[in-house]
């Protein structure tokens, strides 16, 4: 293919976030005396991708979502008692030791690194995101790492992405590809700034009208088979 430089999303397209805020929120629950069931996973989730979706519009600041998803969810799981602020804290703590990842994630990233020039890019906490990635055996295979906190700047907003841009020296974005699982900040993102844009959707489902990639893929097969063709 005509890209020399692959932009991948961390969270659910390499990293298993799923399972590090599975285990982080049921310890953090645990510690404050509170058993992690599935309607108060469900409600968390819940609250949480509609504040996220808000800071992917510039409605919300970082700091404000961390803090508010917990009082939200406290007040939904009749414990409002719990200090929101501290209980972020002792989650984000825990979450930043988990850098799991996804099953194939070390090996796709592998085998593309011996034909692209690999990147990272995230919307997630930079200290978390640093640590896990640290952990999760893909770094030897990356050529940068791009955290929207550090940058000043999320995903899809054009400010980001011309922050990695002057980052990389400024290519052609014709030589960029961006990967990604989120229609709303990848994909979203790379047509806001004129990037092909591919989406990893493994589970299925058509992206919109008005949010449409250049390519999808639903494995990391099919991702290697397109890319190495």
């Amino acid at each position: 293919m005509r890209y020399t430089t692959l932009l991948m999303d961390a969270d659910e397209t390499l990293l298993d976030f799923c399972r590090s805020e599975g285990f982080a929120l049921s310890d953090t629950m645990e510690k404050h005396g509170i058993t992690m069931t599935p309607e108060i996973q469900h409600t968390y989730h819940e609250i949480n991708r509609l504040l996220w979706q808000q800071l992917e519009r510039g409605e919300i600041v970082r700091s404000r979502l961390k803090v508010q998803r917990f009082e939200e969810l406290f007040e939904a799981i009749g414990a409002s008692h719990i200090d929101a602020a501290s209980f972020n804290e002792q989650y984000m703590q825990t979450l930043g030791t988990r850098g799991f990842v996804l099953d194939g994630a070390v090996g796709l990233v592998k085998a593309l690194s011996e034909h692209y020039r690999i990147c990272i890019i995230t919307n997630g906490t930079a200290s978390v995101q640093h640590t896990r990635l640290a952990d999760s055996g893909l770094l030897p295979y990356i050529n940068g790492v791009f955290i929207s906190q550090e940058i000043g700047a999320d995903k899809p907003s054009v400010a980001f992405f011309d922050a990695v841009l002057a980052a990389l020296g400024h290519p052609d974005k014709s030589e960029l590809l961006i990967i990604g699982d989120s229609l709303t900040s990848d994909i979203r993102g790379g047509l806001l700034s004129g990037i092909d844009t591919c989406w990893f959707a493994p589970n299925g489902g058509e992206p919109p009208s008005d949010i449409a990639p250049l390519y999808t893929v639903r494995s990391y097969d099919e991702l290697l088979s397109m890319l190495l063709a």
